[in-house]
Order: structure tokens, then sequence, then C-alpha cells
């Protein structure tokens, strides 16, 4: 990994973001690089280019206080600034400068500023070419010792699950792999799962290797209730199939405390047929 690109929009809800990708950042020898776009189509000139200035000013100043940290000594981070749609700048700069991993921040669902986060990461994966990882705002940050990697194998490719592996090495972390497929069964019951689905949950025993076998509809509570059996500090997400990222966007869209709505989600771009 080479360089990490963390947009953020200079408020206390990027925090959490810039923390994940500063740690990896640092265990991975990358270049980070703090992104802050702003569109102002009806500042005068000068408006726009003092604005851009004062921006640079408040990224240094997070900057300067990252590698002030020891555990950051080594980090090597730089700031860029640029004017223009927020998706649009991010997908230019993160193509200009082959980034290999975007780190998004995130808020509580109820905050006004949620909807644009949302509509960046929808549209970075619409783009399908880059690895996106979307922190939530709540619970705190944890170094990543459990790694779940869901996948309907039709969207994995070799580089990326080396990229995930190499990432569990350098975090000393376990990997889960979680296979999607659908599931042939009579319908759930209204109250829930039954007892089958409840050990479809649970680790295979075949070393890092897991299994899960469900039904789609239900797919993101599936994923969700997997990730909190194994206390997984990270999910890795791999598919090509557009319903799939559907119900996860709306479920991390959810009011609900659920254990998406707490750890980070690595997206992947999707490799194959869907």
């Amino acid at each position: 990994m080479r360089t990490i690109l963390c947009p953020i929009d200079l408020s206390g809800l990027s925090h959490r973001a810039v923390q994940y990708a500063s740690d990896i950042a640092v265990r991975t020898g990358s270049r980070l690089v703090l992104f802050y776009a702003f569109d102002a189509p009806y500042l005068e000139p000068h408006c726009a280019l003092r604005y851009a200035g004062e921006a640079r000013e408040r990224l240094e100043a997070v900057r300067q206080q990252l590698i002030g940290q020891d555990a950051l000594a080594r980090l090597n981070c730089h700031c860029e600034v640029r004017m223009g749609a927020t998706a649009r700048e991010v997908q230019k700069y993160a193509a200009a400068t082959e980034a290999d991993l975007i780190v998004i921040g995130t808020c509580p669902a109820e905050e006004i500023c949620c909807g644009s986060r949302i509509a960046l990461l929808t549209a970075l994966l619409e783009s399908n070419a880059h690895r996106v990882l979307w922190v939530p705002q709540g619970g705190r940050f944890e170094p990543l010792r459990q790694i779940v990697y869901a996948s309907d194998l039709d969207g994995a490719s070799l580089t990326d699950v080396s990229f995930v592996l190499n990432l569990a090495r350098r975090y000393g972390a376990e990997t889960a792999f979680l296979h999607i497929r659908q599931k042939q069964r009579a319908a759930v019951p209204a109250g829930g799962f039954d007892d089958e689905d409840a050990e479809s949950f649970e680790p295979t025993g075949y070393g890092n290797l897991s299994l899960c076998l469900f039904d789609p509809g239900q797919t993101a509570f599936c994923i969700d209730r997997f990730c909190e059996n194994l206390h997984a500090h990270l999910l890795v997400l791999a598919t090509t199939r557009a319903t799939l990222l559907a119900r996860v966007l709306d479920y991390l869209r959810g009011e609900t405390p659920e254990y998406l709505n707490r750890h980070p989600v690595l997206f992947l771009p999707s490799h194959g047929q869907g």
C-alpha cells in the first residue's frame, strides 16, 4: 500500500476516520493525504481563495496534531485542498495518485450531514474503482484484531484478497471468510431466525475459514450477526451484486445502534460478473 486518501469535513465528526487512516498508514508505511473539497460556485474568486487558504491551515493543524503523537511520529502525512463537488474531486485525486484506500468518516444517522457522506460513499462505490473504508462515528477506535471478509466469491480478486491478508498481517489479526450465497428453505418465522440459522452464524472450525449460508433477503442482518458473534473489528465486503450493496447501505443508514453502525466496513471494487 502506498497512498491512503482521507476526505474530511474539518469537523470533529471526521476524527475517528483520521484515527483509522493514520493508524493504517503507519502500520503499512503508506503516505496519508488529508483531503478537503468545497463547492462554492457563488463565491467571488478572491473569497474562494481565502476560504481555501483557511481550510489548508485547518488541515495543517490536524496534520501537526497527528505527527505530534508518539505512536504516529513516523507518519508521512500531506494536506490537499480542492475546489469543486466533493465526490468528483475525491475521485479525480484518487485516480491521479492511484490511491490504494479511501477512508471516509461518518456521523450519526440523525445528523443532517450524514446524507452527504452517504452520497459520497455511494458515488465511490458506483465508480467501482477504489477500495473504500467506511468509518462510523459511533463507538471507539480499536486496532483491527479480528477481520471478517464477506464475499459471494464472484466479486473477489486475488489482488484484493492479498490486500486484506496483508492488512491482517500488519495488525496480527485473524481473518474469517464468510461465503454469501442463497439458501433454499422455508420462510423465516416472523419472530426471527430458527435454530439452524443461529448455528450458521458460528465459525465452522476450519482454521480461519468460516462459511455461512442464508437468504439474501436478510443479508445485511446476517452479516451484522456474524460480525457481532466474532467480535469483529472490521468487515470487508466484496460483491458484484448491486442489490447486496444497496441492502448494506440501507442498513448503515439505520438509526438503530447495530454492529455495522459502530464498526468500519471496507468495500472492495467488484470484479467479474454479478
